[in-house]
Formats: structure tokens, sequence, C-alpha cells
């Protein structure tokens, strides 16, 4: 296939993914057409039964250094620190500079107006992934609670699982919301980063149950993968690249279920930290695997000094990144961001030579790489938002199914460079049949001639 084919085919195939993409974003973004003026949000017009959830942006109001409780909201000198943030953002501005980042703290309260017929009406706030939130208390009642935020970010767990919670509005038909806030020393974005959702139970349940069930579909997809790739490795040794990829396949799955959602902290007792470390450690197992996979498929970098530096520093990282404080861990993932980056620019690198080279069946494993990067960059989007972006299967399904598409190509390939060296080895084992055939015809009678002569020299001699 020629270069500009190949371009035009990637180019198409990322404007396909993009079209699919934005639909699903369109289609899942919350509204957010009220917005909250000087800490009050009015939604007495607005029908939660029809309507979806709704973004509680705006203005909130913000109290610095300190966790207020529902007995202390109009005492005097809470009064003198409130200010108003707007939300999301980050909270920086809102403290003197001279303010160390790990030791900041606030509250955030908004105060939201409801209609007579919306007094019975149950109610469901999803928090984002950001911000580790130690309280939500709802009308003076304590909904989301996390202590050990308080005291140790090593212990933040029920922040990052208890995202919802229900209640009813009280009987001055207000939502009086208080969200406690600590620093996250792991993140540069600190505050209410992205947009809290309000809507009714059904609304919120049905969002949240088809996100889970997207990430469990990519998972079990990408364990699938991982597991006939360990069998075809186990069942010839000979081909590396099959246990790269299912190393690839099972980084993929470890990442998927401890990002957005976080279903692993769900399953299992794994704390703030072990979960960042595990996730940065997907990744990187991503990338050095991944570059394995490139390095022993193309036979010229096998041994390419450059690929072996950046494994051996992605594997240095991860050993790191094991062992290290949880203070040092930014610096430490924002050099394994750089390297990974590297590394799967190296894979780019590679495959864009082999495009020019004019090498074959190299359609699908360009269309899975690119997939890949869609990926990546549409995550580093969906990160740096202010929105809460919804968990998109899409470009990972398409990236796996290309890979096993790659297999399956070189698979038959193979199968038919066998077929066919079969068939060339029983021609050549026929014309070695007809040349012994040939050659014992043509050496019969003049062997039977020397035969007779030997006899005739013998009978003679005898008769002498």
């Amino acid at each position: 296939m020629s270069k500009r084919k190949t371009i035009l085919i990637v180019g198409l195939f990322l404007l396909v993914l993009t079209c699919f993409r934005i639909p699903w974003l369109l289609l899942s973004l919350t509204p957010s057409q009220i917005e909250a003026e000087q800490g009050v949000l009015d939604l007495r017009e607005w029908n939660f039964d029809e309507d979806e959830a709704i973004a509680l942006d705006g203005e909130w109001e913000f109290y610095p250094s300190t966790f207020l409780t529902p007995d202390s909201i109009h005492s005097q000198a809470n009064l003198v620190d409130k200010t108003i943030i707007s939300v999301p953002s980050n909270w920086h501005p809102y403290f003197p500079a001279e303010t160390d980042a790990s030791a900041k703290y606030a509250t955030y309260r908004l105060r939201i107006l409801v209609a007579d017929e919306q007094l019975t009406q149950q109610f469901k706030l999803q928090l984002p992934r950001r911000p580790l939130v130690s309280e939500v208390i709802v009308n003076g009642s304590v909904v989301i609670e996390n202590t050990a935020t308080k005291e140790n970010v090593n212990n933040q767990i029920s922040s990052l699982v208890s995202r919802s919670t229900t209640f009813g509005a009280n009987k001055k038909k207000e939502i009086d919301i208080l969200i406690h806030v600590p620093a996250n020393s792991m993140s540069t974005i600190n505050g209410i980063g992205k947009s809290i959702q309000l809507g009714n139970a059904a609304t919120i349940d049905n969002r949240y149950n088809l996100s889970t069930s997207m990430q469990l579909l990519v998972a079990i997809i990408a364990l699938l993968h991982f597991v006939y790739s360990c069998i075809i490795f186990f069942m010839s040794r000979l081909h590396h690249m099959f246990i790269y990829f299912g190393m690839v396949a099972f980084c993929t799955a470890l990442s998927v279920l401890l990002d957005d959602d976080r279903l692993l902290l769900q399953w299992t007792a794994i704390d703030y930290v072990w979960s960042t470390k595990l996730l940065v450690l997907a990744y990187i197992g991503i990338a050095a695997f991944s570059l394995l996979f490139i390095q022993h498929f193309f036979s010229e970098y096998k041994n390419n000094k450059f690929a072996g530096i950046l494994t051996k520093l992605l594997a240095l990282f991860a050993v790191l990144l094991i062992v290290t404080p949880y203070l040092y861990i930014p610096r430490l993932v924002l050099i394994s961001i750089v390297t990974i980056v590297v590394a799967f620019a190296t894979i780019a690198v590679w495959m864009w030579n082999a495009v020019k080279k004019g090498e074959q069946d190299l359609l699908f494993l360009v269309l899975a790489a690119s997939s890949v990067v869609s990926s990546f960059i549409w995550a580093f989007y969906k990160d740096r938002s202010l929105t809460e972006l919804p968990f998109y299967p899409t470009e990972i399904v398409v990236a796996f199914l290309s890979f096993s598409a790659f297999l399956f190509s070189q698979f038959l390939q193979i199968s038919k460079q066998n077929k066919q060296l079969t068939i060339e080895l029983q021609k050549e084992i026929k014309q070695k049949d007809d040349f012994l055939a040939n050659t014992s015809h043509e050496l019969r009678n003049p062997l039977h001639g020397i035969i007779n002569i030997a006899q005739s020299v013998l009978d003679t001699s005898i008769n002498q």
C-alpha cells in the first residue's frame, strides 16, 4: 500500500472516530442553562422529572481555611471570611500567596431553591472525580463523610468511591449544601475543578450505570485479549510479541478500572496513594510493552539502543513509583509522562518509516496505533476540561479489534507462507524422486553389461 493511500485511510479513520465521539459527548453533557448567583441557585422552574440532570455551576459561597458546620454558618467570623468563587475553577487565587499548598482547605456552600411540588422529590448529587471531598453536608445532615482526608491523605478511600448521595429538600423549600474540600498535594488542580451534577435519582443512576457498564465492557474485552495472548505465547514460546500484546491488554484493563469511576476501588480496599500509583504504573506498562511489541515485530529495531534505554527508564520509573513517598509522586509522574510520550513518539516514527518503505500488512497496526493516540489526546483534554466528561469506549475497543485483526492477518500470512513452502517442498521431493527414477533407469543397462563382463571374466579364470 502506498504512503499517500495509508495517510488518507488514517485521516478518514480518525475523522470517523471523532464523528462518533462528538454526538456521544453532546448527549452526555450536563446542561447548565441556569447558573448560581451569589451562592443561590433558583431551580423552582426546573422540571426534574422531564429534564436531564443540571450542572451546579456558577457563583458559590467560599470559606477558605474553614470547615463550616451547620451551626457555625451564620457566625460573624465566618461571614467576614466569606467570599464568592466561580465553580468549577481552581481555588489557588483565593488563598494568600504564602499559604502552603498542602495546608489549604475550604468550605463550599450553595443554597438551591425548589418549588412546592418538589418537596417530596428525591434528589441525587453526583460529585466529580476531583476534588477529594472530606464531607458533604446537606440540610444539616452529613451525607458523605471521609474523615481520613482531614488528617492523612494516604487513607483517602471513601472520597474516591462515594461520589453520590440521595436527599430531599427541607421545609424552607431549600437544599443547603456544604462541601468540605481539603488540599490534594498530588494534583495541580485543587478545589471543585469540575461540574457537580444534580438531578432525580433515576437520571443520575442511569448515567452512572451506563458509564460503569461501558468501563466493565472495555475491561472484559482487554482481559480476554490478555488471556488468549498468554495461551498463544505458552503454546509457542518463540513468539514473544504475543506476551507483550497480552501485557498491553492487561495494563489497559487496569487503567480503565482505576480511572473514571474507579471501579476497582469499590471491590478492593486500595487507598488513594496506591490507586494513583497503580494507575500510573498501568500507563507505564502500556508504553513499555507497546514499545517491546513493535520492537519485536520490526526486526531492524530489535537491538535498538535508544529503545533499550527507554524501556529501562520506564522500568526504573515503575520501581521508583512503588517505593516513593506520596509527597514526591507528582514530580515522578511528570517525568514518567514525558518518557511515555517519547516512547509513543518513537513507535510512531518506526511505523512511519515502515510505511515509507512500503511494507505490507501494516494497515491494521497503523489503525490501532491511531486509535490509541486519539484516545490519549482526548484523555488529556478530558483531564483538563472543567466538565466531567463521560467514559468513551469506542476508541479502545477499535484499537483492540485492529490489533486483533493485525495479529490475525499475520497468522493468515504465515499460514499462506507455510502452505506455499509445503507446495514447493512437495515439488522438490517429486523432482528428487523423478531424478532418482530416471538415474536408476539410465544406469540399469550399463550396470547389467558390466556385471555380465565381470561374470565372463570370472568364468574364464575358473576354466583356466
